[in-house]
């Protein structure tokens, strides 16, 4: 059965909203909130860390996953991540889903001296470095000489809450990537996908995994999408041209609430759908009551009809 969660974009939110709708979606009985992993973007610099909101989000919750999609592990040192990583799912009691990716923004990684290599060498990066931090979670000790990591005697403490470790989910439509996730990783969790193309890449990722003696049960499945609907739909939509409103329709859920019923019915064999507001707020940050006024009747009027 599907289940349901936000997905905040942290550049969106001041500190303080993003922490009340952690509680907020959890209170409305929700499955899951997943916070953005970047220091800088082109559309706002004023983005707090993700890991740090997280840690906070799981002391404000008790029951709802949280999560991050995605990190772009070749950004911090893997070995440091995975010390992070542990930390934060015995934090939340074992409730951390971990999106994984190799990274696209060029600024930012330069911004804060992180070298940007070729694409090709930063997935090669990136399995390298999940690789690496599946052995600390799992390991009392470690030793790695690869192309990229070199550590001597590691020790990670405490482990994992969750065995033998969180799930790592693989965010990138990537040939390569995919492969990995069928593989070696736990799930796969891309964005803003037709149903159609969505369940076409799925069942190549199931396909794989099978070749590999895993099965359909042994990947978590998430997808997240941008919804627009409610009491602010024709508002935003006004300030809007034509060809943007074709756009949004076309690629994500926008429309009267029966509608996005419809369109989400069709994601039926998805584990975890995150949706993200689709809005233009009026000030840097989204606003407070309008804020909670759109998840309530997404809530209400979409997802308690699915």
């Amino acid at each position: 059965m599907t289940s349901f969660g936000f997905n905040l974009q942290l550049e969106e939110y001041s500190i303080d909203l993003a922490l009340k709708t952690a509680r907020l979606i959890e209170d409305l009985g929700l499955g899951a909130v997943f916070v953005n992993d970047h220091y800088m973007k082109r559309s706002a610099n004023n983005i707090p860390d993700a890991f740090l909101m997280l840690t906070a989000m799981a002391l404000k919750t008790k029951r709802i996953k949280i999560g991050i999609a995605v990190t772009p592990v070749p950004f911090r040192s893997a070995p440091q991540t995975a010390k992070i990583v542990s930390t934060l799912d015995n934090i939340s009691k074992g409730r951390f889903l971990f999106g994984v990716g190799a990274g696209w923004n060029q600024a930012e990684f330069e911004g804060y001296g992180v070298e940007f290599l070729p694409p090709r060498e930063r997935v090669s990066k990136t399995i390298e470095g999940i690789r690496l931090m599946k052995r600390m979670w799992t390991e009392d000790e470690v030793k790695f000489q690869g192309k990229y990591y070199h550590i001597k005697d590691a020790v990670l403490l405490p482990k994992t809450v969750q065995k033998p470790h969180p799930p790592i989910l693989v965010g990138s439509r990537s040939p390569r990537m995919c492969r990995f996730a069928a593989r070696e990783a736990d799930g796969w969790i891309p964005g803003h996908l037709s149903s159609k193309s969505y369940k076409d890449m799925m069942n190549e990722i199931i396909s794989e995994a099978e070749k590999q003696g895993r099965s359909r049960s042994d990947l978590i499945f998430v997808h997240f999408t941008r919804i627009l609907t409610g009491p602010h739909m024709d508002e935003v939509l006004k300030s809007m041209s034509k060809d943007q409103i074709s756009r949004i329709k076309e690629r994500y859920i926008v429309g009267p609430s029966e509608i996005c019923v419809e369109k989400l019915q069709k994601y039926s064999d998805v584990d975890l759908i995150l949706l993200r507001l689709h809005h233009l707020a009026q000030t840097s940050f989204v606003e407070d009551k309008r804020h909670r006024q759109q998840i309530t009747f997404i809530h209400d009027e979409v997802l308690s009809k699915l």
